[in-house]
């Protein structure tokens, strides 16, 4: 094996130079080591070389043992009532049926709300709808009634109706699809 002395034949001292995990080397192996790494880098070391940055390395100061502790976390996530099947295996018989029971329960009362909403949504429609056709009848009803006494003023309601009457109920489809094309679909997943 080659000798670990450097080229002058001193030992490295360790007080001159602090490297990494407070190890010292003298400055003058500290140059020749970086030296030697900046060729190895480019492809540029000759056999000799590499000897040499080996012995380096073989008699660099070890560091002295540090306690470390390490520490990992793991983080999982699902999406749903149910946890994945590997979790929900390691409970006993009695909690996996609790939990698919609670996760069924929870499907039952989504469906139930949308489906109470959805019906909410078309009695309002339809009462704005008997709500509209009420104040569209009485408005022509009223224009029929001053007809005879005032023609004009007759025509301003019933065009002040009809106008009314297509605003309430044409323009706000109209605003809802040109909202529904600019917005993307949603995902029902």
């Amino acid at each position: 094996m080659p000798s670990t002395t450097p080229p002058n034949g001193e030992q490295p001292s360790q007080r001159d130079l602090s490297l990494q995990d407070g190890q010292q080397v003298d400055e003058e192996t500290q140059k020749e080591l970086v030296g030697l790494i900046e060729q190895l880098h480019h492809g540029q070391l000759s056999e000799e070389e590499q000897v040499r940055l080996g012995d380096l390395i073989v008699s660099a100061p070890t560091p002295e043992p540090q306690n470390q502790s390490v520490a990992m976390m793991r983080q999982v996530s699902y999406q749903g009532p149910l946890p994945p099947p590997e979790q929900l295996n390691a409970y006993d018989e009695e909690t996996r049926r609790l939990i698919v029971n609670m996760a069924v329960d929870e499907q039952h009362h989504t469906h139930d709300m949308r489906s109470k909403g959805l019906e909410g949504a078309i009695k309002k429609d339809e009462r704005g709808q008997r709500y509209g056709l009420t104040v569209a009848i009485v408005g022509l009803v009223a224009a029929t009634v001053i007809a005879p006494f005032s023609s004009v003023a007759a025509g301003v309601i019933g065009t002040l109706d009809l106008v009314g009457m297509v605003a309430i109920f044409v323009a706000p489809r109209i605003l809802e699809k040109q909202r529904k094309g600019s917005q993307p679909p949603e995902d029902d997943a």
